[in-house]
């Protein structure tokens, strides 16, 4: 079972994959993006000029890829829908590193969206602080789970005990299967 969260930043994804891994003693992995944005000598994401944004993504898309090609059975708190979002969001049209992306997306067994405003913005001081930006990459994640036809679970329970019940339901629904 490989199972994905999809959505803005600050919307409770690391924290869910994790409370997953705990219960359902399903891998948690994940590129660690903060360790990328300090490699390239930046404390914020905001702070990448279009280049080293671009650079970013195909850092993290190589490490996702052996990341996720490592196990048959995980769980990770990014898609590669995301980048592509946080990518148009900048107007950075890549479409080879887009179609990388979106071919990768058939790799999930189960996807949960948490969409922007769910839960409270926490900042972590690495994220974009911009609510239109988060709003307007929320759209794009949709736009594109959609028009790719990706099946997804939307996950817009702000109290996370009963956000974790419906995703365990959910998955062990699926496991059944």
């Amino acid at each position: 079972m490989k199972i994905a969260f999809t959505g803005a930043s600050s919307t409770g994804k690391t924290t869910l994959a994790k409370a997953i891994e705990e219960k359902l003693l399903i891998k948690y992995i994940n590129v660690d993006s903060r360790k990328i944005i300090d490699d390239l000598n930046h404390s914020n994401i905001d702070n990448l000029n279009e280049q080293e944004f671009l650079e970013f993504q195909k850092i993290w898309l190589s490490e996702k890829l052996i990341n996720e090609s490592s196990t048959d059975k995980f769980i990770t708190d990014r898609t590669y829908i995301d980048a592509i979002a946080y990518m148009c969001n900048r107007n950075i049209n890549n479409f080879e590193l887009f179609n990388n992306y979106i071919k990768n997306m058939d790799v999930y067994d189960l996807i949960f969206y948490l969409p922007t405003g769910r839960i409270p913005f926490l900042d972590d001081g690495y994220r974009t602080k911009d609510e239109e930006a988060n709003k307007n990459v929320d759209n794009l994640i949709l736009e594109l789970l959609e028009k790719n036809s990706i099946k997804y679970y939307k996950v817009d329970i702000s109290d996370f005990a009963s956000s974790l019940e419906y995703i365990v339901d959910i998955v062990g629904n699926a496991d059944e299967k």
